[in-house]
């Protein structure tokens, strides 16, 4: 367990009103570098500029100078450059509201949203770009009457981006009310933003972060984002992937990672491309149960509260009564998970450590890593391809505030397609096992693409002609749907 879970560096968020404001002249500079940055990349992720609301609103969001936004308004200089939300109820026609974090004086570009039901919140992210170049992914949400204050996502600053996605999942679990003794439902949202930024080689590298709110509200933390292309082992190793022929690589598709819902409410797929391997590699990332770490967190603070009393001499003593907190407090898990989980505690304790401390930090890093083994209903997850990386959990540390863990394990990995560079999408199907990577024609009135088959080859390419009865977006949301039922 100690290769494998991995605690997360929490970078502490920038807020927005302590970057200096751009000079004008500089910021048109960066403006045309940075859509120079996306546009000049031969591929654009999809972009969620639409979302649903709870009431049946249309919500969309723009990028563009306030004076051409908000035309007749003085509240900002025209050349600022915002985000404007439009908001559209049914019958009515659609009102205009700037979003407060973005008239900064920076550059914002890219925004993409996604809208919560149970909280009734929409969600903005989006890619900005100060005078001195430097380019954050930042969020910010709406109730309907109030925007949330900006949340930064720091990796790289002087690496451009491409267009951040989104994907969301949803867990609740329950817990004891430390005041009234009684149990209560806790909701967890996760947000996992994907997107691909420039390295120092020159070659674009995937990047992974989520951003966590608990009864809607966020826990104050967002960690190091995680670096995608480590789960590809040739991309690593300097290497080609299995099958990918002789380098070097060069695909479109390294600019166009994508997120989406995984096989349940808890999971997310992640698929992205290297051209250093010349793989297309898909990553499911697992929240794990809140309930796994209530009970690692409880049996760590009974060894360290009566450990010592049993160390080193009567540690069989202290592994009974490890087993019995396991099968008193996990009554959530099935019976085989947890007589599984509290097997493998009892056989690390009564195997000794140096000292209570690590024996306490050990027990819970093994109930944590026997757990989620169990996430994918008990089946192996090792992966069988050869080198592909192996599963790993990350540990999100809150300061002051319990922890979260996420395990990322490989799905499948292949070579990646020929594809078009001109509105390159990648979809995934819920378990990532399968592929479609769809782009149009130069003239727009064809969508070509391929998919995965059954033997792990890709497919001839396969076109759909645009007409009036088929749109050019309602033919991607036909191939989306095709990988996702």
């Amino acid at each position: 367990m100690g290769k494998t879970l991995k605690t997360s560096t929490l970078r502490l968020l920038v807020p927005k009103v302590l970057r200096a404001p751009a000079l004008p002249a500089i910021l048109a500079i960066v403006w045309v570098m940075a859509i120079m940055a996306v546009t000049a990349s031969p591929a654009r992720a999809k972009q969620l500029g639409t979302a649903l609301g709870f009431g049946g609103q249309i919500y969309t969001v723009t990028a563009g100078p306030y004076g051409t936004l908000f035309p007749g308004s003085r509240t900002y200089s025209a050349t600022t450059p915002v985000l404007a939300l439009d908001t559209t109820l049914p019958g009515a026609a659609p009102t205009r509201q700037l979003v407060p974090s973005s008239a900064d004086g920076n550059l914002e570009i890219s925004p993409a949203l996604i809208y919560e039901d149970s909280s009734k919140t929409l969600f903005v992210v989006w890619v900005s770009t100060n005078a001195a170049a430097g380019s954050l992914i930042e969020l910010t949400s709406y109730d309907g009457s109030h925007w949330s204050p900006a949340i930064t996502i720091l990796s790289n600053i002087y690496a451009p981006k491409t267009p951040p996605q989104l994907a969301m999942t949803r867990d609740t679990h329950q817990e004891v009310d430390p005041a009234s003794g009684a149990p209560v439902t806790r909701h967890r949202t996760v947000l996992h933003i994907v997107w691909s930024e420039d390295s120092a080689s020159g070659k674009y590298q995937a990047y992974y972060a989520p951003v966590i709110f608990e009864e809607g509200a966020w826990i104050g933390s967002v960690p190091t984002p995680t670096h995608l292309n480590t789960f590809d082992a040739p991309d690593q190793a300097g290497q080609a992937g299995p099958g990918a022929g002789a380098g070097p690589f060069s695909s479109p598709l390294v600019f166009a990672p994508t997120v989406q819902g995984g096989r349940d409410t808890s999971t997310a797929i992640a698929g992205f491309a290297s051209n250093v391997s010349g793989m297309l590699t898909a990553a499911e990332i697992d929240v794990l149960p809140e309930e796994l770490r209530i009970l690692a967190d409880s049996c760590s603070a009974a060894i360290l509260a009566n450990g010592a009393q049993y160390f080193p001499n009567q540690l069989g003593t202290l592994a009974t009564q490890i087993q019995n907190v396991i099968l008193s407090d996990g009554a959530a898990f099935q019976g085989e998970a947890l007589q599984a989980i509290a097997t493998a505690a009892q056989s690390l304790i009564t195997a000794g450590a140096s000292d209570v401390t690590t024996m306490a930090n050990r027990t819970r890093a093994t109930i944590v890593e026997i757990g989620a083994r169990f996430a994918k209903r008990g089946l192996r997850i090792d992966p069988s391809a050869p080198g592909v990386a192996l599963p790993q959990i990350v540990e999100i540390v809150v300061p002051g505030a319990p922890s979260h863990f996420l395990q990322f394990r490989v799905t499948a990995t292949r070579p990646s397609p020929a594809a078009g560079a001109n509105g390159l999408q990648l979809f995934l199907s819920r378990t990532g096992q399968d592929a479609l990577a769809a782009w149009t024609s130069a003239n727009g009135s064809s969508v070509f693409y391929t998919s995965t088959q059954p033997d792990g080859s890709w497919s001839s390419v396969n076109q759909l002609q645009t007409s009036s009865t088929m749109s050019l977006q309602q033919a991607y949301q036909v191939l989306e749907q095709r990988m996702q039922y």
